[in-house]
């Protein structure tokens, strides 16, 4: 890494540490302690930062020698943009013109010539009693040069001037033998400084969009939002420097924020707008942001980025409760040179801004789904949706979901519309999951389907159109890429350890390293992955492979109203939105599956009418009564469905029908089926014979599993496993009725 090889250079025998570079007219902050050692108080007056600069090797600017030349120079202010502070010229500041090498030296006073730099001045009362005071001084340099800092002068009781130089130790030498014995230290460069030419500087504010105040200036306050809030913020960024910037990027710890703006101006017509980051994402963490600035932010210029910020959930504690969230901002920008020409590499070519804030996110929705297999109608599934409140009266907006494959439509009115969710109350809702009719390849799009509470209509559209995708393919991306990232570590380590060892390798290795190969329909199937950004759509629902089929994400939005807050600092109530996600809830498995595999459906009718005909007569009835069989015994037609839910794998299962005392059937009672394939189905006709009226359950097929690579073992099973028997706890009830008319 960067940190690994700047330790490496330092340790070279050659290395030697350069000043920091600065920006003329940028102030610099220089603190210090001061303490009062004796046992009265102490006025200091004037105090101020005492330096030299050298313009060139023959012209020096400083302040260190208390020697007054000349009259004292008009009092002048000066003010910086990158500073609330007023600027003075220092007292005692002599200026060195030196003609020609070789000549005399000639010194100006300060009201002869322009100051080369400027400070800032204050007063201080040192109580007695050893009490360490801090004090801030600020400096700013009017001309190229190098500028070094010696100390600080002021004027005890406005009487006496004194000066007290810095004398601050360097590193330590660890570069030579000698330098490690002798504990040799450096020259320390802290207040040493290269000014070079203007540089841009950049401030940045966040401000309410309802309302133009300004929140969060420091970005160091604490804020309080709740978990899925959506709030929209205005981004205002600031050239305070003395030289123009561009391409503005901004890095941060967490996919929370995503920029509104539309910057694909320069995408081609040709291209899917699936396979397009979203909210201007610049490389495969979600958290890089190019802020759209292109053309060059000149000095003094303001611009207002419209931007979201959405909160997720926060890290717990060891006791389970939700922890403060720090939200890391980091702005990078380049700076170019007056010809309009991007600096050099081998220079400062560009600039960083950091800023931090510290968010309490509190608990709003709990959200969670189940799926299960409908057994009515095949191949759909029926979802239901849990939400529970947990603090403040919510109201519900709608529940979407994202798919390919699938799409949403609720069973009925289950939910009234505009009512509340109040705290510890729970709302269950349940929709149909159907699969998509797929007629060509440009119509296999991704899909949000819009289900608005209270109501029993859907509406569909395209995930392009749509901003509520953003957060979620920027969540996905940065779990990819966190993924990823621990992958790398992890092996690193094992190389490191591997080359460490210097042994043959293990047969597990061995095997690791042939299951890593990919065969060529999975690497042309990445190949197509990869032809998208890491938070486009297209990433999030690849059109290729089983993803698709196997997962939904399900989204939930939600609208509240919130007291003044320390985040919005207004003074009335307000509205909130905010969304959850679902993501990854798996509809179908892919390879392997947990329970059965095969899913299990029947066709047939519920209430059957049939003439039995008359009952044989026993001579032992005594009250005259007819008992006995029925001659004639009712026929129930079924059509039995069993399907494969596994997307990628084969299952080879037997089917079997349980013996019932009660009615027979007619038809296949026993058979073995090998390698039906992932989501095909196979239908059976069966014939129940019923023998007398009556409610009949019929089902009673029972499915052996035979291959158990399909299946992951539970505990006390094995790999020599033949078959796992399943039982399905489905009734197919029908009710039998004599009817002699027919």
């Amino acid at each position: 890494t960067n940190r690994s090889l700047i330790a490496r250079s330092k340790r070279s025998g050659s290395y030697k540490e350069q000043p920091a570079t600065r920006a003329i007219k940028e102030p610099l902050v220089v603190e210090f302690t001061a303490k009062n050692p004796l046992a009265v108080k102490i006025e200091l007056h004037h105090i101020q930062l005492v330096a030299r600069l050298k313009s060139t090797p023959f012209t020096i600017c400083t302040n260190e020698d208390a020697i007054v030349i000349g009259g004292a120079p008009p009092y002048r202010e000066w003010t910086f943009p990158a500073s609330q502070q007023k600027f003075v010229s220092p007292d005692f500041l002599c200026i060195s013109t030196i003609s020609q090498p070789g000549s005399r030296t000639q010194w100006k006073s300060g009201a002869e010539a322009d100051p080369f730099f400027v400070v800032t001045k204050t007063h201080l009362v040192l109580p007695p009693g050893n009490h360490n005071r801090t004090v801030s001084l600020h400096i700013c340099p009017l001309v190229q040069g190098e500028l070094e800092i010696l100390g600080v002068r002021c004027k005890l009781f406005d009487r006496v001037w004194a000066f007290h130089p810095f004398r601050i130790k360097g590193a330590l030498l660890q570069n030579t033998q000698q330098h490690r014995a002798a504990r040799a230290r450096a020259e320390p460069m802290i207040l040493k400084s290269i000014v070079g030419k203007g540089m841009p500087r950049l401030a940045a504010t966040l401000h309410s969009t309802r309302e133009e105040q300004q929140i969060l200036s420091q970005f160091n306050r604490s804020s309080s939002m709740i978990i899925g809030e959506l709030t929209h913020w205005t981004l205002r960024l600031k050239n305070i420097g003395t030289a123009s910037c561009q391409r503005i990027t901004l890095k941060t710890n967490l996919p929370w924020i995503n920029v509104m703006q539309d910057l694909q101006t320069d995408v081609d017509d040709d291209t899917n707008p699936e396979y397009v980051a979203s909210s201007t994402c610049v490389g495969p963490s979600g958290t890089l942001l190019n802020l759209g600035l292109e053309k060059m932010l000149q000095p003094d210029q303001v611009v207002d980025i419209p931007i979201t910020i959405r909160a997720s959930n926060p890290p717990k504690n060891e006791k389970g409760q939700l922890q403060d969230q720090d939200l890391y901002l980091l702005f990078r920008y380049e700076f170019v040179e007056d010809d309009n020409k991007t600096v050099d590499n081998k220079t400062h070519k560009h600039r960083w801004l950091r800023q931090m804030c510290s968010i309490s996110i509190d608990p709003s929705l709990y959200l969670s789904a189940s799926l299960m297999p409908s057994y009515w109608e095949k191949r759909e599934h029926i979802l239901s949706v849990e939400i529970s409140n947990a603090k403040k009266p919510i109201l519900l907006d709608k529940i979407a979901l994202a798919s390919r494959e699938y799409r949403l439509e609720p069973m009925g009115e289950q939910y009234e519309d505009e009512e509340w969710l109040h705290p510890h109350e729970r709302a269950t809702m349940h929709y149909r999951l159907i699969p998509n009719v797929v007629t060509s390849k440009s119509s296999y799009k991704c899909v949000l389907t819009e289900c608005p509470l209270g109501s029993s209509s859907s509406q569909r559209q395209e995930c392009t159109t749509s901003s509520t995708m953003d957060y979620l393919c920027l969540e996905r991306a940065h779990t990819d890429f966190q993924a990823a990232l621990l992958r790398h570590k992890i092996n690193l380590s094992r190389v490191a350890l591997e080359e460490e060892d210097s042994q043959p390798r293990h047969v597990s290795q061995i095997r690791r390293a042939n299951q890593s190969a990919l065969p060529d329909s999975e690497q042309k199937t990445r190949e197509l992955i990869e032809q998208s950004h890491p938070t486009s759509i297209a990433r999030l629902y690849p059109a290729y492979g089983s993803l698709p089929k196997t997962r939904v994400d399900l989204i939930c939005t939600w609208k509240t109203t919130t007291a003044p807050t320390v985040m919005t600092t207004m003074t009335t109530q307000t509205n909130v939105h905010g969304q959850l996600h679902l993501p990854g809830l798996a509809v179908r498995p892919s390879m392997y599956s947990k329970g059965c595999p095969l899913t299990l459906t029947c066709v047939h009718p519920s209430s059957v009418k049939h003439n039995f005909g008359r009952k044989k007569k026993h001579s032992n009835n005594t009250e005259g009564e007819e008992e006995g069989n029925y001659i004639n015994p009712a026929k129930v037609e079924l059509q039995v469905t069993i399907r494969n839910r596994l997307v990628e794998n084969t299952v080879d299962f037997e089917f079997a029908l349980e013996k019932s005392v009660e009615f027979e059937f007619m038809g296949s009672e026993s058979f073995v089926w090998d390698a039906l394939k992932g989501g095909d189905e196979l239908t059976l006709p069966l014939t129940a014979i019923i023998p007398k009226p009556g409610v009949y359950n019929l089902q009673t097929i029972r499915l052996s599993v035979k291959n158990s690579n399909n299946v992951i073992l539970r505990e006390g099973e094995t790999e020599e496993t033949k078959s796992i028997p399943y039982l399905f706890p489905l009734q197919w009830m029908v009710d039998v009725k004599d009817d002699p008319s027919l």
